[in-house]
């Protein structure tokens, strides 16, 4: 029976609070630099929104993120609703995460291999990307974490109290975000390693068993909505999956200098990690337990969802496994914690650590370009500095039109003139266009528009402004978003 007790508790809380609170601070660094985006965007539009409003939008589509925005909207009912408003929450998340990296990892091996994993945790490229996004990876990331800990404690304590509060944390995390149930494919696995006794295993199979079925209504309607991820069939190919694994999954993405060779190289550490921690595994039950879990953890929800994308329907998106990022910040300290060094063991080990973090550097200064999301706020500037007063904004969709929303300053005085249903509106998603095409006499009264499309303009819409006697001054073209610049012709 696994009964590692857990040394130096306030020191452990006390270096716990202060990483998260450097983590947080770290990933503040250039946080409102990046552009935002169409998944950005419709966060912003759904924390806006009412309550109610809310509630009825969701009824018709995103209800798989409703929790979120629910969140998103308390937040920014306190702190604001601007894209970098809910930013923070994404960056105070990762923080809370890296301090309970610590926990986690203190439990397991010791409070060096909590420290350890926390670092490495906090500057993975992956974790670097979800405090700067808008979206519930960061957040379903520390609940995830928050759930591993509470069943480490409800199998070594066996309290129903605990238990209580491991269930509640797996709905929490399933209702964040559904995907994030494969983070828990491990715990049986680990369960087995741990050796509970028989009343510890009564109560995580009813405790389990209770969680699950707690879910089923929220599955049941979140079913209805799967062209919610329908788009991600046109664009997945196997290949295409198996090289995001190893890279930008988790790691440096490409473009980045010598990207191969770093995301090798981590890869490489986190596997002798493992093995180091296997081979150890054999007599010395804590590393049974962290090996197993490591494993597991970094191995089976990407198994499981490239295997469901291959087999039933396409739904892997290298962004739904960022939760499971913890397991190669695991296994990567575990190749620091176990790898054979000289006497001054602590100070070589640091050395090491801090090599490895920096591995991470060159995917920091990506994401936290102008571009590294999209295009929109390149070409949201390029606007502002060509703009005029009377100036106006044809959108080519609804999300075209939501980057005026989310992008005030650099669109200010700039009316979306063929805007059919607001995004605040009941009962729509993110709003409704008309498309100029189809009413043409929108350009009334209009010497200058600005058309905003994510890829050019449609043949029916570029028509009507040369029936309209429109002529193409200025185009910009960016990644997501392009802006065409139409001036009538002076008769």
């Amino acid at each position: 029976m696994w009964s590692r007790a857990p040394t130096g508790t306030s020191r452990t809380a006390l270096i716990s609070v202060g990483l998260g609170l450097v983590a947080f601070l770290l990933h503040m660094v250039a946080l409102g630099r990046p552009g935002p985006w169409d998944d950005e965007a419709v966060t912003v539009l759904s924390v806006r929104r009412s309550l109610a409003s809310l509630v009825g939008s969701l009824r018709l589509h995103d209800l798989v993120h409703g929790p979120y925005y629910f969140v998103g909207h308390l937040w920014g009912s306190v702190f604001g609703t601007e894209v970098v408003d809910i930013r923070v929450l994404s960056a105070l998340s990762v923080g809370v995460a890296t301090g309970l990296m610590v926990v986690l990892g203190t439990m397991l091996l010791g409070l060096t291999f909590g420290v350890s994993s926390a670092l490495v945790f906090t500057t993975l490229p992956r974790v670097i990307w979800t405090a700067t996004e808008a979206r519930s990876e960061a957040i379903v990331t520390a609940v995830v974490i928050a759930a591993m800990i509470s069943f480490l404690v409800a199998l070594r304590r066996d309290s129903v109290a605990i238990w209580f509060g491991y269930g509640l944390l797996l709905v929490l995390s399933f209702h964040l975000f559904e995907f994030a149930v494969l983070n828990f494919l491990v715990l049986p696995l680990v369960a087995l390693a741990v050796q509970p006794t028989r009343r510890a295993v009564i109560r995580l199979c009813v405790t389990t068993a209770l969680a699950a079925l707690a879910c089923v209504p929220f599955l049941l309607h979140t079913a209805r909505q799967l062209d919610t991820i329908s788009w991600i069939a046109q664009s997945f190919t196997l290949n295409g999956a198996l090289k995001a694994i190893w890279t930008s999954q988790f790691l440096t993405p490409e473009g980045v200098p010598r990207w191969v060779a770093i995301d090798v190289m981590v890869w490489l550490i986190a596997l002798a990690g493992i093995l180091l921690a296997a081979w150890r595994a054999r007599k010395d039950l804590d590393a049974r337990v962290t090996a197993v879990l490591t494993t597991g953890w970094l191995i089976l929800p990407t198994i499981f969802l490239l295997g469901y994308s291959l087999l039933v329907t396409p739904a892997f998106e290298q962004r739904y496994l960022a939760s499971s990022a913890p397991a190669l910040a695991m296994a990567v300290a575990l190749a620091l914690f176990y790898v054979p060094l000289p006497r001054r063991k602590e100070v070589a080990a640091a050395v090491l650590l801090v090599l490895v973090m920096l591995l991470s550097s060159g995917a920091w200064v990506r994401y936290h370009q102008t571009w590294a999301k999209s295009g929109w706020l390149e070409v949201a500037q390029a606007v502002q500095a060509n703009k005029k007063q009377g100036d106006v904004v044809v959108a080519a969709g609804p999300l075209e039109a939501a980057s005026v929303v989310v992008l005030p300053d650099e669109f200010s005085g700039l009316d979306v003139i063929n805007i059919d249903v607001p995004y605040y509106a009941d009962n729509t998603p993110w709003g409704r266009v008309t498309m100029i095409g189809d009413d043409p006499k929108l350009l009334n009264g209009h010497q200058r528009v600005w058309y905003l499309g994510a890829d050019g303009i449609a043949e029916a819409d570029a028509a009507a402004f040369k029936a309209q006697g429109f002529t193409e001054r200025w185009r910009e073209q960016k990644y997501r978003l392009g802006a065409i610049l139409y001036e009538r012709d002076q008769t």
